[in-house]
């Protein structure tokens, strides 16, 4: 199935599924990041794997393949792990499952763009008739995923779902304990493939996504996030092509990671 030009997808596996759905919930995580010019040349196969997700390169090939391990009517699952993997294919890194440098700053950020792309694929469902009725669930879908000790850090108005509601304000704490966090875990995070800090900081860096999506900019900028031995020397590479639009995001960003 032709997504776009770019866009194929590999209808095995898959399993039963709105086709209509699946080809606007893909096209609108595309359409999002292309909203603020952050687009690829490189053509995207997606494919069903049950050991994905995972975006990797097409050996002798300028696209990339993207594993989903998604399937049916399962959109939150969709959109969450298309937008993480479609986030990587935007890097265009290394695309390789290592753990090195700031590899584990490029996971969190992917995770990021899974939370924003659902908050979008809800604002637009709730402006279709024939999908508004699925908007609680994709909402309680994203609830869950940035529910951490009970504390909900997005919390959109069900009564007037026309206007989600931003995020509420994590508290500063939160950042110096995330700084905290990522120094007691820094071994973790350079040795391992290590989820569960990945999502913790991936809650923290959400806000500045959230509020300006000016800073998804520095996505091909990033490069090989292996390359980067500290934040400080990638921020000192990201000054060089930091636009006005979303330099102070930029900054209160790193900020709260150093």
């Amino acid at each position: 199935m032709n997504v776009t030009s770019k866009i194929e997808l590999n209808e095995d596996g898959f399993g039963t599924f709105n086709p209509e759905v699946i080809a606007m919930l893909l096209n609108s995580i595309r359409d999002f990041f292309a909203s603020v010019g952050v687009e690829s040349m490189k053509p995207i196969v997606i494919v069903h794997d049950p050991t994905g997700p995972e975006c990797c390169a097409i050996p002798n090939e300028e696209k990339h393949l993207i594993k989903l391990s998604t399937g049916g009517d399962f959109w939150c699952q969709w959109v969450y792990q298309f937008a993480h993997e479609y986030c990587h294919h935007l890097i265009d890194g290394g695309l390789v499952r290592q753990t090195a440098g700031l590899r584990w700053l490029e996971e969190s950020i992917c995770h990021v763009a899974s939370y924003v792309c659902l908050d979008n694929f809800a604002r637009i469902c709730a402006q279709r008739v024939d999908l508004c009725g699925n908007v609680k669930q994709i909402v309680d879908y994203l609830e869950g995923m940035m529910c951490e000790s009970g504390k909900i850090l997005y919390e959109p108005y069900i009564h007037n779902i026309q206007k989600l509601n931003p995020i509420v304000p994590i508290p500063n704490e939160c950042y110096i304990s995330l700084h905290t966090y990522i120094q007691e875990k820094r071994n973790k995070l350079e040795s391992e493939y290590f989820v569960c800090g990945y999502i913790y900081i991936s809650r923290a860096l959400f806000p500045h996504f959230y509020n300006n999506k000016n800073l998804w900019k520095i996505l091909p900028e990033l490069k090989d996030t292996r390359q980067w031995g500290s934040v400080e020397e990638l921020y000192e590479h990201l000054e060089h092509h930091v636009k006005d639009d979303y330099r102070q995001s930029l900054n209160d960003m790193i900020g709260c990671l150093i």
